[in-house]
């Protein structure tokens, strides 16, 4: 190996479009390139592992299509991307078997808006114990596919195995410390004598969903998990799975109640699973409406708004209006972060989102797509002049001093670009896609002023 592929593998690798097809076989397992649900530049392990012969053969393809059949319409990537999170699905190989990989996202800006390099490592070898157990998939369906971070076999109330993260979950590097132990010693002493109680273990053991529980680890602190229970057959043994949720737990503090009122419930044996299953449910309907926001400045995220954008299509086609995809690029926001620091620039982005929600209809949708990038739905729309107003009263916003933190403000612009429906694209990708183009146009051109796209030829 070269000095120069060498460092580049210590530092991390800088895409550009001449090198991105080298660097992607650098990467184990399937590699390639992203932008707008398409992959741009497959990697040849990538293409060996689906079954093709020439990566070409994908390449231009919706990533969508290489996964299982039961992942149409998750929009497992932008899931992935907004969560921060590795999770696990299926990819179909080109003669129709499936294999099970874990998939990675990381941003590659340097290659152009919105591209991303997705990375999918084979982990069949990981759930193998599993696969003799598992009726189906839905209990990772629940979690978004997420893996669990321990799995462990037991037989007559012992632990017979455990998978090497499921040590480091309870702290410890030693399988002697918990094979071999009552599979109580996992556990809060809340949750002893359910798991000692053989006619609440049976009921647990017919309940095929997740609950929450709290684990002991071995230095005396304590995990909240999500766990799940698998009978073995033909014996009284079982697979038990558990997934950290400390950190979802600190960041939906609605969890912190459910488990509450599952440990008084353990206390009184009175188990009332139906009821569970029930707030299990409603919480579950929670994290979905937050995945559909920005964590920042609670507007809606990308896939929110990519739902909206279809809705409003569909109603501006019916009634024969237009839909304005209005692309906010801040200008000089990098310099605030560096002059005043990232505390600074949050409370700048939240200022600016508010402005923006002031300028428009109820009827409307801004969108935080990340960083300082935004997007306005302006909907039920008749000509195309009505988007240009709008957004040079954007641009007004921005010729005033906006405040950060401690009374001091700052300058910063926006380059704007705007698509119509249908006169620029029939699809939310289609017109994001020439709205970011226009937006571009105009930071080539001087910035702090807008563009309207060109229709497409």
């Amino acid at each position: 190996m070269s000095k120069q592929h060498f460092q580049r593998r210590r530092i991390g690798a800088r895409f550009t479009d001449e090198n991105v097809r080298d660097i992607l076989e650098f990467f184990p397992g399937l590699a390639c390139s992203y932008r707008d649900y398409r992959v741009l530049t497959m990697n040849g392990s990538g293409a060996a592992i689906l079954g093709h012969d020439e990566r070409t053969e994908l390449e231009g393809q919706l990533f969508d299509n290489l996964l299982s059949s039961e992942y149409a319409g998750m929009s497992l990537i932008e899931h992935i991307l907004s969560d921060n999170m590795p999770c696990l699905a299926m990819l179909r190989r080109a003669d129709g078997s499936k294999i099970r990989v874990e998939i990675k996202v990381q941003m590659a800006r340097e290659l152009g808006p919105g591209t991303l390099i997705v990375r999918a490592e084979d982990v069949s070898h990981r759930i193998s114990l599993g696969t003799d157990i598992h009726g189906s998939e839905l209990r990772f369906r629940a979690l978004v596919d997420n893996a669990m971070d321990l799995i462990c076999s037991c037989e007559s109330g012992m632990i017979t195995f455990i998978n090497r993260s499921g040590l480091g979950l309870v702290g410890t590097a030693h399988i002697a410390d918990v094979v071999g132990q009552p599979v109580t010693s996992l556990f809060h002493a809340d949750y002893h004598e359910i798991f000692s109680d053989p006619v609440a273990l049976t009921e647990l053991l017919g309940d095929d969903r997740l609950f929450p529980a709290r684990f002991a680890r071995h230095d005396g602190s304590y995990i909240d998990v999500h766990i799940a229970l698998t009978p073995a057959r033909g014996g009284d043994g079982f697979m038990l799975e558990a997934r950290d949720i400390t950190a979802h737990r600190n960041a939906v503090m609605s969890l912190h109640q459910m488990n509450q009122e599952l440990e008084q419930r353990v206390r009184s044996r009175t188990l009332e699973l139906t009821d569970e299953v029930a707030r299990r449910g409603e919480m579950e309907e929670q994290l979905r409406q937050a995945a559909l926001h920005d964590g920042l400045t609670g507007l809606p995220n990308r896939r929110l708004l990519i739902e909206r954008l279809e809705q409003a299509f569909r109603r501006a086609h019916r009634d024969g209006n237009k839909v304005g995809v209005i692309f906010i690029d801040l200008d000089g926001f990098k310099d605030v972060n560096d002059a005043h620091g990232h505390n600074a620039g949050d409370t700048l982005l939240k200022n600016i989102s508010d402005q923006l929600l002031n300028q428009v209809r109820e009827t409307d949708t801004v969108a935080r797509l990340g960083g300082d990038e935004f997007i306005i739905a302006y909907t039920d729309i008749h000509e195309a002049e009505e988007a240009v107003l709008l957004s040079q009263r954007i641009l007004s916003v921005f010729s005033d001093p906006l405040m950060l933190i401690d009374g001091v403000s700052t300058n910063v612009g926006a380059s704007i670009g705007i698509a119509l429906f249908p006169d620029h694209g029939a699809t939310a990708a289609e017109l994001i896609k020439m709205a970011d183009k226009a937006m571009y146009q105009v930071k080539k051109s001087g910035k702090s002023a807008y563009r309207l796209a060109a229709p497409e030829t």
